[in-house]
């Protein structure tokens, strides 16, 4: 019964996010709509197209980004955050593995002077 009720608020919350969405991007539908004529008639662009083409715009531009900034952040995640919790909870007497980096390590040591 628990899985049922997991699935249905699941489904729930996609549903809802789904609407939102929709609700957000039907102006911009709407104008591409208006604004793309195609074939001898100048007929408007089917809406279906029209919604492909939105995503479109917005997913490209954020992939292309996202793939820019990637290496980035896996440095952030691997090198500098583990550092950085290291530091922060290394013990007082022991330096910490940023320490044994040699620009931090005068930062290190100014520091701990500072602190006598």
């Amino acid at each position: 019964m628990g899985r049922i009720i997991r699935f249905l608020g699941a489904a729930g919350i996609l549903g809802l996010l789904a609407v939102f969405f929709s609700y957000l991007l039907a102006p911009a539908v709407d104008a591409i709509r208006r604004r793309i004529n195609f074939g001898r008639r100048q007929r408007p662009l089917p809406r279906a197209a029209a919604i492909l083409l939105v995503y479109a715009m917005l997913f490209v531009p954020g992939a292309l980004v996202w793939r820019a900034a990637a290496p980035v952040i896996e440095q952030w995640v691997r090198v500098t955050a583990p550092a950085a919790i290291a530091r922060v909870f290394a013990s007082v007497g022991q330096p910490a593995p940023l320490a044994r980096v040699p620009r931090v390590e005068r930062l290190v040591r100014t520091a701990s002077r500072s602190r006598r």
